[in-house]
């Protein structure tokens, strides 16, 4: 598929989560109980035809992200996560791998961690959205946001390739979504 094949499902992507953004599509309800195997289902249609080892990638990245270490740590775990993506944000524009917000979206689509849509802009202030995110993409509602890893790493990006930002999460398939959505502030 080519980078075309990608904008296309973006655009849908869009969309969809204009639509739950205006209130004309609900988010899916809350469950009230859940296990580790029910992150193990990723909903990557866009993700899975670049790769028919997709599912692999994901259900393996989520079985680390999703187990011990938040059953150990509790929710400092979020923390630990925001900053591992912010380190390899950081890292990855040091090392000259992303130049730009274009290379950034093609190094997300690369490593299979979602498919990332910039939303809109001002000058302190981004909104993005990330499709298929390897995260959460296909999670039941579990009543919170969940993708800490990707909002740190698009963070680090950012604070390298902008200014020093933060990145918060305010829509997830952790709490009924079809995206995830994040405010970037620059501070």
């Amino acid at each position: 598929m080519s980078i075309e094949g990608v904008e296309e499902w973006v655009k849908k992507y869009r969309e969809v989560a204009e639509k739950e953004m205006r209130g004309e599509k609900s988010p899916r309800p809350r469950v009230k109980e859940y296990t580790t195997l029910d992150f193990l289902n990723p909903a990557r249609p866009c993700l899975s035809k670049l790769s028919v080892d997709d599912g692999k990638y994901v259900v393996n990245f989520r079985l680390v992200r999703f187990s011990e270490l938040e059953r150990i740590v509790g929710r400092a775990a979020n923390t630990l996560w925001y900053n591992a993506g912010k380190t390899l944000g950081y890292l990855v524009v040091d090392k000259g791998v992303v130049k730009d917000v274009d290379s950034f979206i093609k190094f997300v689509v690369d490593q299979r961690i979602g498919l990332v849509d910039v939303v809109k802009e001002s000058s302190n202030k981004l909104r993005i959205h990330v499709y298929e995110c390897i995260s959460c993409s296909g999670i039941p509602n579990v009543g919170r946001p969940v993708c800490h890893f990707e909002g740190g790493l698009i963070a680090g990006v950012l604070s390298k390739l902008i200014k020093p930002c933060v990145a918060k999460e305010t829509h997830c398939w952790g709490n009924g979504y079809s995206f995830c959505g994040f405010d970037v502030i620059f501070t």
